[in-house]
């Protein structure tokens, strides 16, 4: 999926499900692997894990009991790739290979 706000950062997202138990995320912004995560992949989990829990509350999907579902079991079997452009990014030097810019984690959590 593919989604570009209105500040120019570009959000790319692949993603499948498979029947393993472990997720698979790789993040990248401005083509740089961000090992650690970043804004980007906490927005990209919340955002994935509220789309999950409102469609399910909507159509009903959940016994009486549970209410939502947690961001381990949304996640459980993901693998995904999530690459942010940001155009012009923070120039402060940093002391790892993340991007912790607030406009990434908005369009991230926002799909």
């Amino acid at each position: 999926m593919y989604i570009e706000g209105r500040d120019g950062v570009q959000v790319e997202i692949a993603m499948d499900y498979n029947d393993g138990y472990s997720e698979n995320l790789f993040t990248f912004a401005n083509n740089i692997n961000t090992q650690e995560g970043g804004t980007h992949l906490s927005g990209f989990r919340a955002g994935l894990t509220r789309t999950i829990n409102a469609y399910a509350q909507k159509e009903n999907l959940f016994k009486k009991e549970l209410k939502a579902l947690s961001g381990d079991d949304v996640r459980e079997g993901l693998t995904a790739v999530i690459s942010v452009k940001i155009p012009s990014p923070s120039s402060r030097v940093r002391p790892r290979p993340s991007w912790a810019t607030p406009r990434s984690r908005v369009r991230s959590s926002s799909w």
